[in-house]
């Protein structure tokens, strides 16, 4: 049986637009979820080897000066939210509220 070639994804920008950085992440963060899932890897070491080596060398950089709880997975992608989801622009956020257009069907 051959065996499935999943392609890598791109390494995460932080430096990238500061007014969606949170955005980005989240987009990030769910294409590793995705990535995790269709390779089948369950160790959680593993995980978290790919997590950093996937980041990309500007993002270990901030993560190199993060805390964690422990050494797992979960606790790196939690300090990094914490870290990138706080950067988010909130006048920025309430003008694409505000930009919202009711369609049709809604």
């Amino acid at each position: 049986m051959a065996q499935l070639q999943i392609p890598s994804i791109q390494p995460f920008q932080p430096h990238g637009d500061p007014n969606n950085v949170a955005q980005r992440w989240n987009k990030w963060r769910r294409s590793f979820q995705y990535y995790l899932s269709a390779s089948g890897i369950t160790n959680d070491d593993r995980k978290k080897c790919l997590l950093l080596h996937l980041l990309g060398s500007d993002t270990q950089g901030v993560f190199d000066i993060l805390t964690t709880e422990d050494d797992s997975c979960q606790a790196t992608l939690k300090a990094l939210n914490n870290h990138l989801e706080i950067q988010k622009n909130i006048p920025f956020e309430r003008s694409v509220f505000r930009r919202a257009n009711q369609q049709e069907n809604e």
